[in-house]
């Protein structure tokens, strides 16, 4: 990751006058990363899913703003997919299906969040995934494994 990059976001913040967001409203941005650093992450989550306690899939619960039909649970649910078979799709994933970077002030951790849209069973499914330190160890946390809302056609490296 470059300082511009934290730069970026440091100038976004300034521009909303606060350095410390308003927790009721989370604030990001969307930047490409390089081919180097997309592939450098999906190298090192490769390699990290090689032992499956390194996973954590986040299943969000419904709320009044969400809709239950893109969510990893529902998404699961309808595939007849387990954590494996989520971690085997998230090793096949290549450069081609990376999208965008995403920066947000949710929550402590200021790892990037890495979108790939991949299509499975004739659908597009999102991904999102982020790499986070807990105790001196690294995990992969999948943050979003549902059906797209949209139709994604922006694959910078296709």
């Amino acid at each position: 990751i470059n300082l511009l990059t934290f730069y970026q976001l440091i100038v976004y913040n300034i521009e909303k006058k606060t350095l410390i967001p308003n927790r009721n409203e989370v604030s990001y941005i969307d930047i490409r990363s390089s081919r180097a650093d997309v592939e450098n992450f999906l190298s090192k989550v490769r390699f990290l899913l090689q032992n499956t306690s390194k996973f954590i899939l986040i299943k969000k619960r419904f709320t009044e703003k969400s809709n239950p039909k893109y969510t990893t649970e529902t998404y699961m649910l309808e595939l007849e997919y387990d954590n494996q078979d989520v971690i085997n799709e998230i090793c096949s994933l290549s450069l081609l299906h990376y999208t965008t970077t995403i920066f947000d002030d949710k929550g402590r951790d200021t790892k990037p969040l890495f979108v790939f849209i991949k299509e499975i069973q004739k659908r597009q499914v999102y991904i999102k995934l982020r790499l986070k330190e807990t105790n001196n160890d690294e995990n992969v946390v999948c943050i979003s494994f549902h059906f797209a809302e949209h139709e994604i056609n922006t694959f910078p490296y296709t």
